[in-house]
Order: structure tokens, then sequence, then C-alpha cells
């Protein structure tokens, strides 16, 4: 389901993907879910729970694009999402200012960039 967030005055905050998931005290293989194909069991609580998966993008009041990356839904109890692969950061005149390599949730590498885009060592 897509799903769209806004701030109390009415801009878009930001918008993305949701996946409805059921509860389940079994769960713990750490895979992502959709790789995971778990099946409702006994365990299961009732009741749905939404997570964030696939590409989310932020934005500020100004309606700018301020942040842009990708969720995965772990098979943990609880059913946690977690950022994945790189996530861009962006100044407000629109300029890249730091993109961030995640393995579920794990940050892997942080590169900040300057005004003109050039990654600084």
């Amino acid at each position: 389901m897509y799903h769209k967030e806004h701030y109390t005055s009415g801009e878009l905050k930001c918008e993305g993907e949701l996946l409805e998931l059921i509860d389940c005290t079994s769960r713990g293989s750490g895979r992502q879910i959709e790789i995971d194909d778990h099946k409702f069991c006994v365990e299961c609580v009732l009741g749905s729970k939404f997570r964030k998966k696939g590409e989310w993008k932020y934005y500020n009041k100004n309606g700018q694009l301020i942040a842009i990356g990708e969720y995965v839904v772990l098979d943990y109890w609880f059913v946690p999402s977690e950022k994945n692969g790189i996530w861009s950061t962006f100044r407000e005149d629109g300029n890249l200012l730091q993109q961030t390599v995640y393995d579920q949730g794990k940050i892997i590498e942080v590169s900040i960039f300057d005004d003109d885009n050039i990654k600084i060592d």
C-alpha cells in the first residue's frame, strides 16, 4: 500500500510503500520478510502492523527532497523496518550532502560531499 505523511501544516513530509504484517512470536530468522515467506501460524498475534519497505522519500516543509533511501522488513520479533542500501541526504539547494550505505540497519560507509557534489575524503 502506498502511503504519504504530511506536516501539521499540510505539506508532504514523506512517501513510500507500507507492508501490512501480522506480528508473530515465532519470528527470528533475521532474513528479509519477503524472502522468508512466513505463513500464518498458531503463535501469530491478532492484528495488523504496517512497516516501511522499499524506497522512501522525505521532504522539508518547502517541498524539497531532503532524503531518499530504501527500507527492508526483517523477520525478527516485532518485525522491524531497517535502512538498507544507499541513503542520500541533500542540502536546501538540492546538492548532495551525504550518502550512507546500510546493510539491514548497520552502517557500512558514510560519504560527505562538498557544495559542488564532490566527495570529501
